[in-house]
Formats: structure tokens, C-alpha cells, sequence
């Protein structure tokens, strides 16, 4: 979305669109793609300056970074007993993009419902 209306996002939309991204499809369900939700203007201001001056984002009530996140996936293995490596490959590196990709896709969907 690139245009705002300046009303807040509600609490309640927001756990709906976080719902349906939780819900999203992953390769083979690994799941290693983690959400970090900013509501705090300060900060949204800062992410704006990051990504260029963008007025869109610095305007945003809620940004949402989406984050491949093996880390996740490191602890689960290990927790297993097994050595994580797709960390270590470009495969790893397409799924995990690929996966944050279908994870936008459903953010994006959910909040133009």
C-alpha cells in the first residue's frame, strides 16, 4: 500500500492481517520468516530515512518488516540435535526470499480487504 489515509490502523485489523500472513504457505513449512511490527512514530520516522526519505512509509501508522529470519530454524535444529546448513547455501537464500514474498503477498491481500 502505498498511499494512507491517516486513520490508525486498528488494533484488531492489524492481529487479523498478522493472522493471515501467519497462515501463509513456507517451503517444505519451515516457517523461517519472522514479522517485526513498528508503532512507534520515532522509529517509523528512522525507517523512513533508511529506505531513501520515503514520505509513504514515514506517513505509515504501522510498518512491518519482514525479516528471514534462520535463526529461528537454528534454534529448532539444534534443539534436535542437527546441524542447520541452509543458512549456508543460495538455495537458503531463495527460499527464504521466495517465503517472505508469499508472506507479503498475504499482508498485502489481508489489508485491502
Amino acid at each position: 500500500m502505498r498511499n494512507f489515509t491517516g486513520e490508525s490502523v486498528k488494533e484488531q485489523d492489524l492481529q487479523l492481517i498478522l493472522k493471515a500472513a501467519q497462515q501463509a504457505p513456507t517451503s517444505i513449512n519451515a516457517q523461517q520468516v519472522s514479522l517485526v511490527i513498528t508503532r512507534n512514530k520515532e522509529n517509523i520516522q528512522k525507517i523512513a530515512e533508511i529506505a531513501g526519505g520515503q514520505p509513504q512509509v514515514a506517513s505509515a501508522d504501522v510498518f512491518i518488516t519482514i525479516v528471514i529470519d534462520y535463526h529461528r530454524t537454528a534454534v529448532a535444529t539444534e534443539l534436535a540435535g542437527k546441524e542447520q546448513v541452509i543458512h549456508r547455501s543460495a538455495e537458503g537464500i531463495v527460499v527464504g526470499a521466495g517465503d517472505a514474498g508469499i508472506m507479503l503477498n498475504a499482508l498485502q491481500t489481508a489489508a485491502n480487504s
